[in-house]
Formats: structure tokens, C-alpha cells, sequence
């Protein structure tokens, strides 16, 4: 068994995305080239945002690959695509890992380990959500990753099992790995930090948070319309990018003129997310369908009172530690948001987060990694 592994990531989402692909990425390679420096990490991407690679580039053991000839750096998605194994190949690597659903199309050059980190299939579940062109493309590249792949990652087992309903893949050949938030969420704001914070977003004194892209599977109009069913004291803090779906949103706010009591925060920090949750009373999340639900996690990392919708993956990661609702039942949120939410055990919540724990998982992945 070797001592010391070579291992590739198609890592274009780390250096290009801000949102949860590119924070997968990010966490994934950041923390196994901590845990195992004795492991040379080669990092593929065809173009770096400099803010993320001084998170990564750091590292001693870390390496960033891109185009370099004429040709690959005036078609950097063709060099993604095709000329990736044989560049592994040359470099020795051991490993090459996909972390955004897909690997190059001609992996099979590559004699390695091929693995493939698959999020969610809810294009395939919820193909209204996506139009015809994008379902297309997702399901060639998703497809061909995963029957060209050694192992198949799953982020959760919901995942798993769609992987197996939908694209047929035998289950021995996908290994679930939880992933972890950013350990920011863990640290404790404080007094001063949250007074610039709450000034700057000018959020009110107490509030209901509710992190998450505002798009029609987030169900934030669900959200909205059981907070005007409830009428409870605090005010509503939606955090996220709005899609056209918003507009809904703001329809029903101004019918029931509840402007001044319901915020909008699209374009936030990343480090400020941590004191948005721990300055709320109670945090929720209402999604229809996810592939994992790192809002979920978030909020338990940050100790909030966290309302989850009762489906999909967000029963793994909200364990018997969330309380939750059906997402249909926009009677039963308004009951959750109007009424004191109950404590459970601290030893409880640390419990059930033990299995998202960044050294848990490391050790997961260097297992199939070596395997």
C-alpha cells in the first residue's frame, strides 16, 4: 500500500463557485490537504478566482493545474473535458476524483482510480425545475460519470438511492459521504460582532431566518405564507440570491403590507452567515427536495431552534434533533413559527453531528481513495 498518494480533483467549482458546489470543493480539498499532508493533492481547473485559491494554494501539498498550451487555454472547457486523463496519466496520479457530478469525457484514458462525487439527481426527480437543454446536458454528463466511475461518493443516502433508481448503477458501487459546513458555524459571535453585523444588514432585534437560495423548490413562499398565518412577534429574514420566483414573494408582502417586517439579504458575506443564524430566534428550512441541505447543518452548528421540512435528505441531516413539518402543510409551519420551540440536549444535537464531523469524513475519503 502506498504511503503517499497522488491524487487529482476536477476542481473547477472550487476556484469559480460561491455557492454550495464550490464550497463542497473547497471543503473537501482544503481539509483532506490539512488532515494528510503527506498526500500531494493536484488541483485541475481551467481559470482561478484569486479570492479562492489563497484559501487553497497555501498549501504545501497542494499543486493548481491549468491550460498551458495555446490551444487548451483558448478552449479551456474542451481541455476539462477531454484532455484531463491523459494529463493524470502523465503526472502519475493515483486518483482522480470529480467533485461536481462529472468527470472528463475520456476518463477511461486514465488508469487510475476514476471516482465521481454525485450531490443530487433532482433534475431527474423535478425535471420541471430545469429547462430541456440544461436536463439534457446534466443527464449525459451525470450518466457517463457514474458508469465510468470505480466509486460513486453520495452526499447522502437519499442520493444513493436516486442514483440507483434513476441511473441504474449497481448500490456496492456508491459509498455515502456526509459533508461538513464551514467550522465558522461553530464559533461563537460575538456581542460587538453582532451589533456591526445588525447594523450593517440593518436586521431587527428578533428575527426568523431562512438561508437559501429563493427559488420555487425552496418554498419560500410557503415560508412567507405561514408567517402571516402565525403573526408572531418576530419579523422574517430571508438570506439569499433572489430568482424570478422572488417576485411572488413581494406580491404577497405588499397585499398584506408587511414590508417593514419581512428582509431581504441577497448579497451577504459568506463569513457574516454564521452570526445571521445565531442572531435569529429560530431558524427554517423548507425545501421540497434536497440532495443534502447544508442550511440545515448550518443552523444546528450555530445552536438555533431549527424547522425543517420532513422529506428527502434533510431527514439525514436533521436527525431527531430539527423540528419538523410537512412541507405541503403550511398550517403546521404557522403552528412551528408562532409557538416556543422546546430545547433538545445540547449532548443530543453533539451527538447526531458527530457523523458530519471533518475528520470523520477525511478518513472516509482517504479509505476509498487507498481502496
Amino acid at each position: 500500500m502506498k504511503t503517499r498518494l497522488r491524487i487529482g480533483f476536477e476542481a473547477k467549482r472550487a476556484f469559480t463557485n460561491t455557492t454550495g458546489l464550490g464550497n463542497y470543493a473547497r471543503f473537501v480539498i482544503a481539509n483532506f490537504a490539512a488532515n494528510y499532508p503527506n498526500h500531494h493533492l493536484y488541483l485541475f481547473t481551467p481559470r482561478v478566482d484569486v479570492a479562492f485559491a489563497n484559501q487553497l494554494q497555501h498549501f504545501s501539498n497542494c499543486t493548481i493545474v491549468t491550460p498551458d498550451s495555446f490551444i487548451s487555454q483558448k478552449a479551456p472547457s474542451y481541455w476539462r473535458s477531454f484532455l484531463l486523463p491523459a494529463l493524470a496519466s502523465d503526472l502519475q496520479l493515483d486518483v482522480l476524483h470529480g467533485l461536481s457530478n462529472e468527470l472528463p469525457f475520456t476518463i477511461s484514458q486514465f488508469g487510475g482510480k476514476k471516482i465521481v462525487t454525485i450531490h443530487d439527481l433532482i433534475f431527474l426527480r423535478y425535471p420541471a425545475y430545469y429547462n430541456f437543454i440544461d436536463r439534457k446536458i446534466y443527464s449525459l454528463k451525470f450518466k457517463q460519470a457514474c458508469q465510468k466511475a470505480d466509486v460513486i461518493i453520495a452526499t447522502s443516502m437519499q442520493t444513493k438511492i436516486d442514483i440507483q433508481t434513476y441511473l441504474g448503477i449497481h448500490p456496492d458501487k456508491i459509498k455515502v459521504v456526509y459533508q461538513n459546513c464551514a467550522e465558522q458555524f461553530a464559533v461563537k459571535i460575538t456581542e460587538q460582532e453582532k451589533k456591526l453585523i445588525r447594523e450593517k444588514y440593518n436586521l431587527p432585534e428578533k428575527y426568523i431566518v431562512c438561508v437559501g437560495t429563493i427559488e420555487q423548490r425552496k418554498n419560500q413562499l410557503q415560508v412567507l405564507q405561514a408567517y402571516i398565518q402565525a403573526k408572531p412577534s418576530d419579523d422574517l429574514v430571508f438570506v439569499g440570491r433572489q430568482t424570478a420566483y422572488a417576485n411572488e414573494l413581494h406580491q404577497l408582502l405588499s397585499k398584506h403590507n408587511l414590508q417593514k417586517r419581512v428582509h431581504f439579504i441577497s448579497n451577504a458575506a459568506f463569513a457574516h452567515f454564521p452570526a445571521f443564524y445565531q442572531m435569529a430566534s429560530k431558524a427554517v428550512y423548507a425545501s421540497s427536495f434536497e440532495g443534502f441541505g447544508i442550511p440545515v447543518l448550518e443552523s444546528l452548528r450555530s445552536g438555533v431552534a431549527t424547522i425543517v421540512a420532513y422529506n428527502s435528505s434533510l431527514l439525514e441531516v436533521g436527525g431527531d434533533v430539527v423540528h419538523y413539518f410537512d412541507a405541503s402543510n403550511i398550517e403546521q409551519l404557522a403552528e412551528l413559527l408562532k409557538q416556543p420551540l422546546p430545547n433538545f440536549a445540547p449532548e443530543k444535537i453533539n451527538l447526531h453531528l458527530e457523523q458530519f464531523s471533518t475528520p470523520h469524513l477525511m478518513n472516509q475519503l482517504l479509505e476509498i481513495y487507498k481502496g
